[in-house]
């Protein structure tokens, strides 16, 4: 293998973690089960599969069995998991159900918590729209079992997760042993976070699927989030990033360099386009005054 393609696999490897020793995600991923019945006033409906943990809507990993009480007769389909979209209108955002399609005929489940709805279609006219009630869900199931997995058991605070329901990523729930209190930390609907460490009474989150991640920090003693920032990127450096003291050092896209500041070198390679190198800026968060500042240190980098 030649240095240049060396390079680009290092740094597509590098860029999926920040830099504070952080799990290698994709180490510890693992499939999700989804075995699901439906009961409706007129039909019944088994869905069931398995999608990778990262795997978002889980294309075609999915099966539905649909069973008219009625005639007894069923129809089995291969679908996915069902979000809205972000601002980009491609970006999967909030979880809500699943999809399975036949020709131009949609078979939609709407969740709804304890409920969900089954909704038929086709472009024109809606067939069939009835609610109904899980009679086995073995994700909520799951989700009423303690958590087990931890990662993080100090003198006075232990944390732990669990994979968060529907979504990318983790819940976490921190047990503070001065107050005897537990309480889960989940962000926004559409956070992915993944567990990257604990540094007094902070617990530090990576936030994000892509080679552009997210830093958030949450305080353990009442789970307050006292900083969170996205558009993050790794340098690759650990011994210069990540935790160091009483700081954590990261770097972030440039838009445009202060006026005055020469710009840094771009180690390019052949055949990558020159649109692939952008500027990046150094910062750092303070544990002490709990912001964040410039470092008024750039470099050039690889990234997508």
């Amino acid at each position: 293998m030649n240095t240049s393609k060396t390079f680009l696999m290092t740094v597509l490897i590098t860029a999926l973690s920040l830099s504070l020793s952080a799990p290698s995600y994709g180490e510890d991923a693992h499939p999700i089960e989804i075995d699901k019945i439906l009961d409706t006033p007129h039909y019944q409906v088994h869905i069931k599969g398995s999608c990778d943990e990262y795997d978002v809507t889980c294309s075609d990993g999915l099966t539905y069995t649909g069973t008219s009480k009625k005639t007894g007769n069923s129809i089995t389909l291969t679908g996915s998991k069902w979000h809205s979209m972000g601002a980009d209108g491609e970006t999967p955002s909030q979880f809500l159900g699943y999809v399975f399609k036949k020709g131009n005929i949609t078979y939609a489940i709407r969740e709804q918590d304890a409920t969900a709805t089954l909704i038929v279609s086709t472009p024109n006219k809606q067939l069939i729209n009835e609610q109904g009630k899980w009679l086995f869900d073995n994700q909520a199931n799951e989700e009423k079992k303690s958590y087990a997995e931890q990662f993080h058991n100090g003198k006075r605070f232990a944390v732990s997760r669990q994979a968060k329901f529907g979504m990318m990523g983790y819940v976490f729930r921190i047990k503070d042993k001065q107050s005897k209190k537990s309480f889960d930390y989940k962000g926004t609907v559409t956070d992915s976070l993944y567990f990257l460490g604990v540094y007094r009474n902070y617990l530090l989150l990576d936030e994000g699927t892509g080679n552009i991640r997210g830093l958030v920090i949450v305080d353990m003693r009442n789970g307050q989030t006292v900083f969170k920032e996205n558009g993050l990127v790794s340098s690759g450096d650990e011994d210069k990033d990540g935790l160091h003291g009483d700081k954590f050092y990261y770097w972030q896209p440039v838009e445009k360099l202060p006026e005055g500041q020469t710009p840094p070198k771009c180690d390019m390679m052949d055949g990558v386009p020159k649109t692939m190198y952008h500027n990046v800026g150094k910062w750092v968060f303070d544990f002490n005054t709990l912001k964040a500042k410039a470092v008024q240190e750039y470099r050039c980098q690889y990234f997508e």
